[in-house]
């Protein structure tokens, strides 16, 4: 897949990464999405980078030489990355409220600092088991009442619920192409925001197996507040063992979304990795970039000698 035999290799190729995102790095970040190589102390990544002619320090970012400018433009967001989180802050308790709901964190843009004003929020969801339709129902009805939920043309700070799994289906690699940087950074990425914190340690583990090739990852718990109804005192305890529930409320709900969803996008977007849809996953991205990602990322890499 690649041939990362150096530190210094390590570190080009994740700013050569962020570059096609035009997203610089802090330090830190740099040292916890290091690509393909672990370095157990920060300092050593501080030493290396003292000594790499293409990289430069633009305030407290790394950049590739020339690139200057997206530190710029980071550095004068900062303020606006704030405002979304304060975003999901406000409204973690709806998460944690949310029926059959375990787990919910920040994904995609927001995760790593990559805001614009008109941005969305992309939470990831995981659900209880054999209730997808319940949570993802629930979800979208909280959210619609509040008015933060992302619909048609209204967009900016609002959060976008295109992704669920349920708990019994931690593991995404089924997701994932054969060379998908995009997907394993999904994962490295992902800041928890509200549910049970042994569940995300739990989606961690279920995708190391995968994700390790990519970088080592470390728990994300810097926003994280878990729920006190993480494991049990939610409406779900009524339905969990319910037959009767399953049956009518959850057939109901899984097969009204599930038919109006397969309308709206059609049967040619449900022929790839983009979008999903069964009973344990739920996974609508019309448009996905991530071949496209790949694609410019490999050709980095071929122009560096690293494949």
């Amino acid at each position: 897949m690649h041939q990362i035999k150096s530190l210094e290799h390590s570190i080009r190729a994740t700013l050569h990464y962020f570059d096609i995102f035009d997203h610089p790095l802090s330090l830190d970040e740099l040292w916890r999405y290091l690509y393909a190589f672990y370095a157990e102390d920060m300092r050593d990544v501080v030493h290396v980078l003292e000594r790499m002619d293409d990289v430069v320090r633009f305030g407290p970012y790394y950049v590739l030489k020339g690139r200057e400018q997206i530190a710029d433009a980071r550095r004068k967001r900062l303020m606006l990355e704030e405002k979304f989180w304060g975003r999901v802050g406000d409204f973690r308790w709806l998460f944690a409220a949310a029926p059959f709901v375990k787990f919910v964190g920040v994904c995609n843009s927001l995760a790593y600092g990559n805001v614009h004003a008109g941005s969305d929020i992309d939470l990831f969801v995981i659900a209880e088991k054999g209730r997808l339709g319940s949570a993802r129902f629930f979800m979208k009805v909280l959210t619609q009442l509040f008015g933060v939920r992302m619909h048609h043309d209204k967009k900016a700070m609002r959060f976008c619920l295109s992704f669920f799994v349920t708990d019994d289906a931690l593991d995404l690699q089924p997701l994932a192409h054969d060379f998908d940087p995009y997907l394993a950074y999904f994962v490295r990425t992902l800041v928890p925001v509200a549910g049970s914190k042994k569940l995300y340690i739990d989606f961690l583990r279920a995708n190391e197996h995968w994700v390790a090739p990519y970088g080592v990852y470390y728990p994300r718990l810097e926003r994280f507040k878990e729920s006190a109804v993480a494991e049990n005192g939610k409406p779900q305890s009524i339905g969990r063992q319910s037959t009767w529930y399953n049956k009518n409320v959850e057939r109901f709900l899984f097969d009204y979304q599930h038919e109006r969803d397969h309308r709206r996008v059609g049967q040619k977007s449900l022929e790839g990795t983009g979008v999903v849809m069964n009973e344990r996953i739920f996974k609508c991205n019309e448009v996905d970039r991530r071949k496209e990602f790949a694609d410019a990322f490999r050709k980095k890499l071929e122009i560096l000698n690293m494949l």
